[in-house]
């Protein structure tokens, strides 16, 4: 399993794995984090997935990105090993 996931959706570049920090001198991202793909700079989305994320896809319409795996309470909201995050919004659906 590799340590990092990546999708991209018009500007925005989705992470998702194993790891506790994402960007430089940036706050905390847990295992999910999201990045504007045309500068590279971290976006505020912080789900904050208190485990790994193994899998990430988007929704066939391409509206929302999906991830799945030993996580994901995520924003303080437990969820059954898996989120779809709108992103438009970055907002957890």
């Amino acid at each position: 399993m590799p340590d990092v996931l990546a999708i991209e959706t018009q500007d925005i570049v989705w992470l998702g794995g194993g790891f506790q920090g994402a960007g430089t001198g940036s706050p905390t991202r847990r295992n999910l984090a999201a990045f504007r793909a045309s500068d590279g700079a971290l976006l505020n989305w912080n789900p904050d997935a208190d485990y790994t994320v193994w899998a990430l896809a988007k929704s066939t319409d391409g509206s929302a990105v999906l991830s799945a795996g030993l996580c994901c309470a995520n924003t303080g909201v437990a969820n059954s090993e898996n989120a779809s995050f709108n992103q438009f919004n970055r907002g957890n659906n």
